[in-house]
């Protein structure tokens, strides 16, 4: 772009990242379909591959502009990234602790605290694009009788986005879930036959990039989003 004096495009000399780290996990099984469990994680990464703003020399691209300072917008790697975080999962199932139709419900829950951070090439501290501080979900889940039924709630906090200036960041996000499937009591010769519906996004949520000062840059809604459907197994 001549007038705005800035080039967006690709690096082809962008070396891959490289990870290198571990996982310690407790788990419990304390009955027939439930878990409680708790892990700690940490990542050592090199090359980490996100999106800078540096100047450029605009004859690189026009002869015509030599001399002139130019923004180049594209890949780069950055140095000393790190990851380290844990994570508590608990499921509970009526299957071993609740009579009759009661059996088939249950609750589960997830969260993960991440720590994360690399440096830039020009000396900047970020947290790693594409990683939320906290990420948590929990749903209520109904399975029995050929009936499954499952409703999730999922909430993350602001992240880079892997694909964007790192000056800016996405929004908190939220989504309600649901989902629905029954196993029709009928004989195809052999094959089963249910029906089947996914709910998405049920609260209707907005989500929101800021830019680095703050405002707000982009604003994305889809709506709520409904598949019914039969589904058929041989």
């Amino acid at each position: 772009d001549v007038t705005e004096r800035r080039v967006i495009g690709g690096n082809p000399f962008l070396d891959p990242e490289e990870a290198l780290g571990g996982d310690l996990s407790l788990e419990w099984y304390y009955a027939t379909a439930s878990i409680l469990s708790l892990g700690a994680f940490y990542r050592q990464i090199d090359n980490v591959i996100y999106q800078d703003v540096t100047l450029v020399d605009g004859g690189t691209y026009v002869p015509a502009a030599a001399g002139q300072q130019w923004q180049l917008l594209g890949a780069a790697n950055g140095r000393n990234g790190e990851l380290s975080g844990i994570e508590a999962n608990f499921m509970f199932s009526g299957q071993d602790f609740l009579p009759g139709v009661l059996g088939g419900s249950g609750f589960s829950a997830n969260v993960t605290l991440i720590d994360s951070e690399f440096e830039t090439l020009d000396g900047r501290t970020l947290g790693l694009p594409g990683t939320s501080d906290v990420i948590y979900n929990m749903s209520v889940f109904y399975e029995n009788y050929g009936l499954s039924a499952r409703l999730n709630y999922q909430y993350r906090d602001e992240w880079i986005s892997p694909i964007e200036d790192p000056e800016e960041v996405w929004g908190e996000m939220e989504r309600v879930d649901a989902t629905f499937m029954y196993d029709l009591p009928i004989d195809l010769g052999g094959a089963r036959a249910s029906v089947y519906a996914n709910l998405n996004n049920l609260t209707d949520e907005t989500d929101v990039r800021f830019a680095g000062n703050g405002t707000i840059n982009q604003s994305e809604s889809f709506g709520r989003h409904y598949m019914v459907g039969v589904r058929i197994n041989y």
